[in-house]
C-alpha cells in the first residue's frame, strides 16, 4: 500500500495505491492507520480517503476504512471516500457501507 496525503483547503487529501487487504503484519493495512493517526493527531479532521488507485480490497480492508471513519469522527471531523474504484464501489455496495460513507467525485486540480 502506497499512501500520500496533500491538504487542499482544509481537507487532508489521502491517496491510497495499492492493495488494503489482509496481509503478514498487517503491512498491507498498518500505513493507512499510521496516516490517518498523524493526521488526526495534528488536528486535520477532515479527510477525503481517494481510492481510484486501490487494486485489490477484502473484509480487513474495509473493516480499516470503517476504523478511519470512526476515528476521524471520534474528533470531531468527517472522513469521505473519494472516486472508489470499481473493485471498491462494488464491495461498499454489497456490504451496504455505502450507505454509511459519504462518497464524493475527484475534484479539479
Amino acid at each position: 500500500m502506497d499512501i500520500s496525503y496533500r491538504i487542499i483547503g482544509g481537507v487532508a487529501v489521502v491517496s491510497l495505491r495499492g492493495r488494503l487487504t489482509i496481509s503478514p503484519g498487517e503491512s498491507e493495512i498498518v500505513p493507512l492507520r499510521l496516516a490517518i493517526g498523524d493526521l488526526v493527531a495534528a488536528g486535520h479532521v477532515h479527510v477525503a480517503l481517494e481510492l481510484s488507485q486501490v487494486t485489490h480490497i477484502d473484509a480487513r480492508g474495509l473493516a480499516e476504512l470503517v476504523e478511519s471513519f470512526t476515528s476521524v469522527r471520534r474528533a470531531g471531523g468527517q472522513l469521505t471516500l473519494v472516486a472508489p474504484s470499481a473493485r471498491v464501489k462494488q464491495l461498499l455496495g454489497v456490504t451496504r457501507l455505502d450507505t454509511v460513507f459519504p462518497i464524493g467525485e475527484p475534484q479539479p486540480a
